[in-house]
């Protein structure tokens, strides 16, 4: 952790403690959840991947968190299926295509089933208005698509490689950070892409003002972990920029004392906001318990924007390696750069390129989304390991 990092959690641990309630020993399962038995129509407004069933349900009884409804879509592989791969869409979650994710679960669906998920609202809002709360949503629904899903075949005998497996970008790499993090989906999960995110490591650093007077330095010092090829390490700000704001604010609190606004350049930020936007962080010190971080039967990839195309950087670079940096996975555990983003979190965009991997006899960089693509599928092409059972 770095040394800046360190002296603000140790400064705020003391506050963190009094200022929000203890949360609930790690569990995989922290709510119940009820599925309609019965298929539904799949919303119009969810843009669900054409053709897919869709199940209605609620998840309910969290320990800090509103019940809320939501609705999810399964579609089967058109040929042998080797795992079940979940998408978590970016933003508030009620878009199964916000990033274009159904152009994924296309490029998925030759050989692995795939869900994708839509909320009734935002499943980053709660009335306890705390984010890592409100994960305990995602993180149960996951759980539940194993047991319902995946479980069944791993147990039996004529797939037992048989993968779990999850991507999600901004946000929904949020809720997967959570997932691991907070909510022991690594117990699990056997592949992982998390893909401009998770963009919620560190929330008081997105939120605070005045910011931080010094920006992340992703994969500074090179470890072995960073693949950058020609991309040195890059200096990112981890503050919430544009329309995201909003967001957090809604999210996290108005302008109480302790729930000072996100990005409040008026007021500022109170030392009690501080130390609720660490608590509810997924990197977040002094919590009950304190977030795991070891993933060792978990083989994940992370994928952040270095450069874009036609539009600025965002927050997403930093805040995902806040993240990024503490975790420990199944090796090899790899962290791409990615060059010419589609705005700022296009790892995936048609001009977006990985140059750490080359291909073909020229030794083109790879396009950002056929990396993520292959490297969730595709044993030639992987440098990690794809979709199959770890554990």
């Amino acid at each position: 952790m770095r040394t800046r990092e360190a002296l603000t959690l140790a400064a705020l641990t003391a506050l963190v403690a009094s200022a929000a309630p203890a949360r609930a020993q790690i569990q995989t399962t922290p709510c119940s959840i009820s599925v309609q038995s019965q298929s539904v129509s799949c919303p119009a407004s969810g843009d669900f991947y054409t053709g897919m069933t869709c199940y209605s349900g609620n998840v309910n009884s969290c320990p800090n968190a509103d019940s809320l409804g939501f609705t999810y879509g399964v579609e089967n592989a058109t040929g042998t299926s080797l795992g079940t791969i979940v998408s978590f869409s970016g933003a508030n979650g009620k878009d199964a295509n916000e990033e274009n994710e159904n152009a994924f679960v296309r490029a998925y669906l030759p050989n692995y089933q795939v869900v994708q998920v839509v909320w009734d609202d935002d499943w980053e809002l709660t009335s306890q208005l705390n984010i890592g709360y409100a994960a305990a949503r995602p993180a149960t629904f996951l759980n539940y698509i194993y047991q319902k899903y995946v479980q069944p075949i791993q147990q039996g005998t004529q797939n037992p490689l048989y993968g779990m497996c999850a991507q999600g970008i901004s946000a929904g790499a949020g809720a997967l950070g959570y997932a691991l993090g907070w909510y022991g989906a690594a117990s699990y999960l056997d592949k992982v892409e998390l893909l401009s995110g998770p963009v919620f490591g560190n929330i008081q650093e997105g939120c605070e003002q005045p910011p931080p007077p010094i920006a992340i330095y992703v994969c500074g010092g090179s470890p072995s972990s960073c693949k950058l090829g020609s991309q040195p390490p890059w200096t990112n700000p981890p503050g919430y920029v544009g329309h995201p704001v909003n967001s957090l604010r809604q999210w996290t609190g108005g302008s109480s004392q302790s729930h000072s606004a996100c990005q409040d350049t008026v007021n500022g930020t109170s030392s009690i906001a501080d130390a609720n936007w660490l608590a509810m962080s997924i990197a977040s010190g002094g919590s009950n318990p304190t977030p795991m971080f070891n993933y060792p039967n978990t083989v994940a990839t992370g994928w952040l924007c270095a450069t874009t195309t036609g539009a600025s950087m965002n927050n997403s670079s930093a805040q995902g390696w806040i993240f990024d940096s503490l975790v420990t996975a199944k090796s090899p555990y790899y962290f791409y750069a990615v060059q010419n983003c589609d705005g700022p979190e296009g790892v995936d965009g048609p001009d977006a390129y990985v140059p750490a991997i080359l291909v073909g006899q020229q030794q083109t960089p790879e396009a950002g989304f056929t990396a993520i693509m292959n490297d969730m599928t595709s044993v030639q092409q992987t440098q990690t390991g794809v979709c199959q059972k770890y554990h």
